[in-house]
């Protein structure tokens, strides 16, 4: 240990007297590390860490599929079936994109909600922040005016108005009663400003809003989600819904011949068209961080040419090549902590404008940030990038013939 003290110690005072290299350096080492941080720090949470819903491994995007292709919707009378006879699900919603006018006063505004069951929030298991979600009696005829509004909406349209449960909104020219206001992120798919329920407890279809959805079976237009019974498998569950689509396309066959059913999980369903871009975006990183490296590198060769008088006299004195390398390592290896620890701070500020610019999908895992996976995997960055950029440097200047100096001298 007084060896490796000895060691930090000598180094840093090599690193202080030649300031202007040490700055570059480590300027260059914090603009490759602080990249790939800030990009790993997304990729650990969206990709390596589940969904930010209780048990969301269990939840899955129920569609149907024509001839084995899946459709990725489903017809409201086909989920009311399998709702009706499915024996593995605790849940199953729906939903559909819904667009409108959203009016208080002078000020309309365009908007993205979605029309749900009222089993949606349950089956996410997520509940609002003010008031409360949507209900089985909401679903019903004249009692169908109310809306659940979305954390941003709420914010920029309401100014957070936490006085805003019970009031009267416009949404197309028609009042609803705002009963509840969701946390920040919630977002399932697109649709995330506002959810609102249908009369016939189904979402209504988007060509025919004034017509009983639940007499539609051709006619695919509905986001389907279920979670899992404690103990069921994902294949248990889809051999159940095979055999209720085989069942469905006996008795419908006109509807629902080559008809079946595709199950994708919800964590895929979110990451899965994400998961190519962002390992695109961590490889370019780790690009980046291998054009510093090699960068320092030629900086530790080019100084440790101007070091020659003093590594000769020290291998003169009797220090041995093994403790040369130690040395030099060393210094490269604290030239890359300091790098890293600016690369952290950098990554610290960079993080939430990337996840700003992120699509949708990704603004909903609200926990992405430096966590101890990330400040772990920086020190190991760090560390590698200092070996691997000071190994060579080390290995020559090691090697130097003092009898050359000495002849010289």
């Amino acid at each position: 240990m007084s060896g490796l003290l000895q060691d930090l110690r000598y180094a840093l005072r090599q690193l202080l007297k030649s300031p202007g290299f040490t700055v570059v350096a480590v300027i260059t080492l914090a603009l490759g590390i602080g990249a790939n941080t800030a990009v790993f720090s997304v990729v650990d949470q969206v990709l390596l860490h589940p969904l930010p819903y209780p048990d969301s491994n269990r939840i899955v995007k129920v569609s149907q599929t024509f001839e084995g292709i899946s459709t990725d919707d489903a017809s409201s009378a086909n989920y009311l079936d399998w709702v009706s006879q499915n024996q593995v699900f605790a849940e199953m919603a729906a939903s559909h994109g819904w667009q409108g006018s959203l009016s208080t006063g002078d000020r309309p505004e365009r908007v993205k909600g979605t029309m749900a069951t009222p089993s949606f929030f349950p089956l996410f298991g997520v509940n609002p922040i003010l008031g409360r979600g949507l209900e089985a009696s909401d679903a019903q005829p004249g009692n169908d005016h109310v809306v659940v509004l979305g954390y941003g909406l709420w914010q920029r349209y309401f100014a957070a108005d936490r006085t805003i449960v019970g009031r009267n909104i416009r949404l197309n020219g028609e009042q609803y009663a705002v009963v509840g206001v969701m946390p920040p992120n919630f977002s399932p798919d697109e649709y995330g400003e506002l959810w609102l329920p249908s009369p016939w407890g189904v979402p209504t279809h988007p060509l025919a809003p004034d017509k009983d959805p639940r007499q539609f079976r051709d006619r695919n237009y509905l986001d389907v989600w279920a979670r899992l019974k404690p103990g069921v498998t994902m294949p248990q569950a889809r051999a159940e819904l095979d055999t209720i689509g085989l069942r469905l396309e006996k008795q419908y066959p006109d509807s629902n011949e080559k008809v079946g059913v595709s199950f994708l999980s919800l964590h895929e369903y979110v990451v899965g068209d994400i998961r190519p871009v962002l390992l695109v975006l961590l490889a370019a990183v780790v690009v980046v961080l291998l054009i510093s490296c090699a960068n320092v590198a030629n900086l530790l060769l080019a100084r440790a040419t101007a070091r020659t008088r003093e590594i000769s006299i020290r291998t003169t004195l009797g220090t041995s090549r093994r403790r040369l390398l130690r040395q030099l390592l060393t210094e490269s290896v604290l030239l890359a902590l300091l790098g890293g620890v600016l690369g952290l701070l950098l990554a610290v500020v960079a993080v939430p404008s990337l996840v700003a610019l992120s699509p949708p999908d990704i603004r909903q895992f609200t926990q992405i940030g430096i966590n101890r996976e990330v400040l772990a995997f920086s020190f190991l960055a760090s560390v590698v990038c200092g070996i691997a950029f000071g190994l060579i440097p080390a290995l020559q200047a090691s090697r130097s013939n003092p009898n050359e100096f000495l002849k010289e001298g």
